[in-house]
């Protein structure tokens, strides 16, 4: 036996390169993702005291709708960290609502009216599956940092402001 038959065959350099380069756009590509979805971190910003006061209430805030009961006695908040946490709910109440609105147009414009059946195409379906599972992620996302105790953003959209 030769010693050359043993021996792996070596890849040609350019197809070393096609592979490297491959490697540099998945990096790319995941690093725009993390960026993306990587929430700033708010946390350092606010009291111990502060948090462990309003945690509750403030976690509770990411559930739809609860947001807008506590806005609505805002007269008796003083804490910057439950007023961040509000913003971020009112957020979340916000895309639950833009789901909703548009599912009902979605429907009421594709629903397909025979004799005795209504039906709806599924393309129809797919988008309302989408968003409302955007605003299940973020209600998620907001629900978990909070009762970590972190302050972070939500992805996105966590910029917006509706309180000051």
């Amino acid at each position: 036996m030769n010693n050359e038959d043993n021996k792996p065959e070596m890849p040609e350099k350019a197809e070393m390169t096609v592979v490297d380069n491959n490697r540099d756009m998945t990096d790319a590509a995941i690093n725009k993702v993390e960026n993306l979805l990587n929430a700033n971190d708010k946390t350092h910003t606010f009291t111990v005291d502060s948090v462990k006061g309003d945690k509750t209430p403030a976690t509770l805030c990411y559930i739809p709708f609860v947001a807008l009961f506590f806005m609505l006695n805002r007269k008796k908040i003083n804490n910057n960290y439950f007023i961040f946490h509000i913003n971020q709910g009112l957020i979340v109440t916000a895309i639950w609502v833009f789901s909703m609105i548009l599912s009902a147009i979605l429907k009421s414009l594709f629903n397909n009216v025979d004799d005795y059946t209504h039906t709806t195409p599924g393309f129809v379906y797919l988008i309302i599956c989408i968003c409302f599972s955007i605003s299940v992620l973020l209600s998620l996302f907001g629900l978990v940092n909070t009762y970590e105790g972190k302050s972070k953003e939500l992805p996105i959209v966590g910029k917006f402001r509706f309180m000051k």
